[in-house]
């Protein structure tokens, strides 16, 4: 009698836990788009480098993520796969979040794919810790960190 009762609660217990934890009935909030929305692009970064220049064919002639107050900071992307249109945006950063720079290009990606984006600063950059995003269509597609040193 007393495995019976056990059996009871135990199965009382698994009801109540598959009940409670069933769909919501609370409406579910639906992102709304603010343009109309395409296929997402099958594009990725393949490689995102920074440096002080970029060969005739935008690719980093020398990398590094270690700058001067009076360089210029180079990002060279690689993309790779397919969109007949896509926005590509540079957006340079400092650590706080302060956008120093950011542009945007609208590119067909065809297969392979070599871009650049670039900035300085007239009066020379800032001692610190910055970082550069490219973002596809809005998205975070790739991000790298680089420093501002004396």
């Amino acid at each position: 009698m007393r495995n019976r009762i056990l059996v009871g609660v135990a199965s009382l217990i698994v009801t109540l836990a598959t009940v409670s934890c069933g769909p919501s009935e609370e409406p579910q909030s639906v992102m709304t788009p603010t343009t109309a929305a395409g296929p997402a692009p099958n594009v990725h970064v393949t490689s995102l480098e920074l440096g002080r220049s970029v060969n005739d064919d935008k690719t980093m002639h020398d990398a590094t993520v270690i700058f001067k107050p009076g360089d210029t900071v180079y990002a060279s992307i690689i993309l790779d796969g397919e969109a007949s249109t896509l926005a590509v945006q540079g957006r340079f950063t400092r650590d706080d979040g302060h956008v120093v720079a950011a542009s945007t290009q609208k590119l067909a990606v065809p297969g392979r794919l070599v871009t650049e984006f670039h900035v300085s600063q007239p009066d020379g950059w800032s001692v610190g810790h910055y970082s550069f995003e490219v973002l596809f269509d809005g998205n975070s597609a790739g991000t790298k960190a680089f420093e501002i040193e004396p």
